[in-house]
């Protein structure tokens, strides 16, 4: 993967091997069932007498993998993605879920987190890197609710990060790709790159949520086409048989 492909932000960059300084490669929630620590107020997540959860490793055979995508072959890692150092605070506070992108911890917590990049440049909107997290269905339903009322207030906000560093970002709502159960999208502006920034792209299956990350240029960024979201949704029902 180029370089240049990468914002200084992205979350994957230094497990990657492609840029450093805002991310690590450590341990992340890998437990079903287990009760992250969290510096958020919200309920212990809500788990229904029925609900199975998805461990990392069932969450690792639906990664896309070279032969998944027509066109974007994906390379997965067993690195983790982020560590508890990686704990990123948003000012003001009504964009914190935008920031959870980059955090290790979350409003929602993760219960298991698998990636992928591009292998190879990418022509947008198809994404340099794809991750998957595995939650209860209620937060995961509640992710991404909760951040289409979020892309509808937030438009600026500093982000900061206990590992010491501290960017300021553009939030801009894109048309989300119609497909899996519920989607989310927008572009994230870095002010110290000023011609490309981040669309970012969230489609719900079931209590599995899809990130999908491409670096753009600010003029006409896209989330990712229906035609992949979809694919990626139908392989994860299948793959983890969620009818």
């Amino acid at each position: 993967m180029s370089t240049t492909r990468w914002a200084a932000w992205s979350i994957a960059a230094a497990c990657a091997g492609i840029i450093g300084a805002t991310a690590g490669c450590g341990s992340t929630h890998d437990t079903p069932g287990a009760t992250p620590t969290s510096r958020h107020t919200v309920q212990p997540a809500h788990t229904a007498p029925a609900e199975t959860l998805v461990s990392k490793d069932q969450l690792r055979t639906a990664l896309p993998g070279r032969n998944d995508i027509p066109g974007l072959p994906m390379t997965a890692h067993d690195m983790m993605l982020l560590t508890p150092d990686d704990l990123v605070t948003a000012t003001p506070a009504t964009c914190q879920l935008v920031a959870d992108t980059m955090s290790y911890d979350t409003k929602y917590p993760r219960l298991a987190q698998v990636w992928a990049t591009a292998s190879g440049d990418t022509t947008a909107p198809a994404p340099d890197l794809i991750t998957l997290t595995s939650h209860t269905r209620h937060d995961a339903t509640a992710w991404v609710d909760d951040l289409t009322t979020t892309l509808g207030r937030c438009r600026h906000f500093s982000a900061s990060s206990a590992t010491g560093w501290l960017k300021h970002f553009t939030v801009r709502p894109l048309p989300a790709p119609h497909a899996g159960d519920a989607s989310a999208a927008y572009f994230l502006g870095d002010d110290e790159e000023p011609f490309r920034g981040t669309a970012i792209t969230i489609v719900r299956t079931g209590s599995i949520l899809a990130f999908y990350q491409a670096v753009e240029d600010i003029t006409h960024p896209q989330a990712v086409t229906d035609d992949l979201a979809t694919l990626v949704h139908h392989r994860i029902q299948r793959t983890l048989h969620m009818a």
